[in-house]
């Protein structure tokens, strides 16, 4: 398994992951699927503030995403973060939510 930085070829993968979980689960707090270009737009502006944007990749295949950014624009939440794991059902349980 590699974990390296998401890149913008990166989109179209991670917006299927996370629409599974949309669709499917009570995981986030939207009920609005996200385009490619959605999670192309994603990555830029975690690269844009200095928030990690993370993938993880086994046998050419990326199966899971991670990143932060702020939590609430309130100027006491400044030094605060809000994080997000997501990982493909076919890899769950095999640690690539724990890897580094």
């Amino acid at each position: 398994m590699e974990i390296r930085g998401a890149e913008a070829r990166d989109a179209a993968a991670m917006a299927e992951i996370v629409n599974r979980e949309i669709r499917e689960t009570t995981a986030t707090w939207t009920t609005q699927e996200r385009s490619a270009a959605d999670m192309e737009a994603w990555i830029a502006e975690r690269r844009a503030t200095g928030h990690p944007a993370l993938v993880a990749e086994a046998g050419g295949t990326l199966i899971g995403y991670a990143g932060c950014g702020p939590f609430r624009s309130f100027p006491g939440y400044r030094h605060t973060a809000e994080h997000s794991v997501y990982v493909s059902p076919a890899a769950q349980g095999l640690g690539a939510g724990r890897a580094r």
